[in-house]
């Protein structure tokens, strides 16, 4: 409804007249409510960041923890002197037709002055008569970590552009190595997904 068909709205319903100030005041509210609704469409159009905390598991070379028992959240930790140790980190909450643009990687690497190194690549599971077919996804993969410096972990993968399609499902493929007195600590991803 227009601010025209509104305020014409108004008047009738004031029977006849209605004092200027009263007049101001509605239709400033009327104005502001129209903005605060504009701004959350606004808002819907950007892009969306989906964040994974839990749900990861250890994968097929030992050596993550997850669920480890310590009074804190954390999506994983990898311990000392631990070789190509892989984390599988399962995404749901995404909706066919969404559009993955990126991801980041945040969480941090106790190094002790010791090498430390950290990749990650995104992977497609779709359905198939054999079995379930297992793929990278192009361009999903981030630039290796590689510190020998305690560090802030915000690994990007950007540039995607990855249309979730029914049939399939993702995960990211997170391997690590750590020497001694070193760790890895990881927080959380979060998934760009493009405006819709």
């Amino acid at each position: 409804m227009a601010l025209v068909d509104i305020d014409l709205e108004l008047r009738g319903e004031q029977a006849g007249e209605l004092d200027v100030t009263q007049h101001d005041s509605n239709l400033t509210k009327i104005e502001t409510a129209v903005a605060l609704l504009n701004t959350q469409v606004n808002a819907l159009d950007a892009a969306k960041l989906l964040q994974i905390t839990a749900g990861a598991k250890v994968g097929a070379t030992a050596g993550w923890s997850v669920n480890d028992g310590s009074n804190r959240a954390g999506l994983a930790k990898l311990p000392a002197s631990q070789t190509g140790s892989t984390l599988v980190v399962p995404i749901s909450g995404l909706v066919v037709g969404q559009v993955l643009t990126g991801y980041t990687i945040w969480g941090q690497i106790e190094s002790a002055g010791n090498a430390v190194t950290l990749d990650c690549a995104l992977r497609s599971l779709t359905a198939a008569d054999a079995d379930l077919t297992d793929a990278a996804v192009t361009d999903g993969a981030i630039t290796q970590v590689a510190v020998t410096a305690d560090d802030t972990i915000a690994a990007t993968c950007s540039g995607l552009n990855l249309t979730i399609s029914v049939a399939q499902t993702y995960y990211l493929l997170i391997t690590g190595t750590t020497a001694a007195s070193t760790d890895i600590d990881l927080l959380s991803i979060e998934l760009v997904l493009a405006a819709t």
